[in-house]
Order: C-alpha cells, then sequence, then structure tokens
C-alpha cells in the first residue's frame, strides 16, 4: 500500500512539472519585431485621443467623443471632436458629404472619417451659427472644434441641446 501511495504521489507530482514552464506572449523575436515577448504597443491613434479612465470629469474638463457618448457627464465640459457633418430634426438625416443641409447642428467624432460614434451639437443663434454651420461654410468639414455645454439628448442621440449647450467653443483647425 505504501508502495503505491508513493508511486501515485510522483506520478502527481511529474504531471505539475510542465505547469512551470515559460510562458511565450506573441512571437520572441518573431515578424512582429517584438523580442521580448510583452505585449505589443497599440499603433498611434489616427483621431483625437480617446483614452479615458471612470474618473467623472469635473467642471470645465475636456473629453473626447467617445467618452462623452459611453459615460455619463453631469458637470459642463468641454467636448472636442472633428467637424463630420450636419443634421437637422433628426440623426437619421445625418449629412457627412457636401452639400450639407441644415445650419442648426453639427456632428462631431473623435476621427475625421467616423460616420457611427457621433455626438449632435446644437449651434446657438449667432455668432456660433454663423461661423460654424455647414451649409454656409463646407470648409469645416474634417477641422477640429471645442465646445462648451453638458451632456444631453439632442435629435435623437447623445450631444448637447440649446438647453445645455454655452455657446461657448473654439474652432481649432
Amino acid at each position: 500500500m505504501r508502495k503505491s501511495l508513493q508511486f501515485l504521489f510522483l506520478c502527481l507530482s511529474l504531471s505539475l512539472l510542465p505547469g512551470c514552464e515559460k510562458v511565450t506572449l506573441g512571437n520572441e523575436g518573431g515578424e512582429d519585431g517584438n523580442a521580448s515577448g510583452s505585449i505589443p504597443a497599440d499603433p498611434p491613434s489616427s483621431g483625437i485621443d480617446t483614452l479615458y479612465s471612470d474618473v467623472e470629469p469635473v467642471e470645465g474638463s475636456e473629453v473626447g467623443v467617445d467618452q462623452f457618448l459611453h459615460q455619463t457627464i453631469d458637470v459642463e465640459v468641454y467636448v472636442r471632436g472633428y467637424i463630420v457633418g450636419s443634421c437637422q430634426r433628426s440623426i437619421k438625416n445625418a449629412d457627412f458629404e457636401a452639400p450639407f443641409e441644415g445650419h442648426t447642428a453639427l456632428l462631431l467624432a473623435d476621427r475625421r472619417d467616423e460616420r457611427e460614434k457621433v455626438v449632435a451639437i446644437h449651434l446657438k443663434t449667432g455668432a456660433m451659427r454663423s461661423a460654424l454651420n455647414l451649409e454656409d461654410h463646407p470648409e469645416n468639414q474634417g477641422k477640429a472644434l471645442r465646445v462648451r455645454g453638458k451632456q444631453g439628448s439632442y435629435l435623437g442621440t447623445v450631444g448637447m441641446n440649446e438647453e445645455n449647450i454655452t455657446g461657448e467653443y473654439e474652432l481649432l483647425e
């Protein structure tokens, strides 16, 4: 009986040894040039940086479009994104190519070529609307915009409507 227990213990010990070998992540010295075996870094972003944490933005801080879409924000913030289109009455009427129709709303995104993850921004009557609307200024498409307001619903999507936009903005490019 004692020999059987020793044999069983030896078998169990030997079966656990392969679990102690080195684990390799990726290709060591492989085609991706990652000789360390570590996980490669993400490629550089072609758009506005969209990394964010679960920390709530504070009053007056700047957030990207992705964060504005996916995180509940209860304070006034600056949303920064690229002007990708215009819209009127509903997000279903989004217009991403000139000639643009409607001068009351813009669509912002983290990348110039984005068409799905967009924030609708109401253009307040006056200087803001005159300077930014794509119907009169199609050259604004693709430019970066920073606009201040509170998160709300506008045109059937997340955005800044006429009640929660301050009218403070900066055209960056």
